[in-house]
């Protein structure tokens, strides 16, 4: 896995053109686990979100 493959929610909102308080909806709904901690925020796999985002948006 490359560093740029690793976001924090607000990075992955800014990607996917969602606000950062949606995007952590969708991974608090879908059960996603974080690779672990960058800081203070928790750190995810960008592929893992890119699932979420094209999931949450087929409903």
């Amino acid at each position: 896995m490359r560093p740029q493959d690793v976001v924090i929610p607000s990075q992955a909102a800014e990607l996917f053109g969602v606000s950062p308080e949606l995007m952590r909806k969708w991974i608090q709904r879908k059960g996603v686990r974080p690779l672990g901690k960058l800081g203070r925020y928790n750190a995810y796999d960008l592929q893992d979100l890119a699932e979420v985002e094209r999931d949450m948006r087929a409903r």
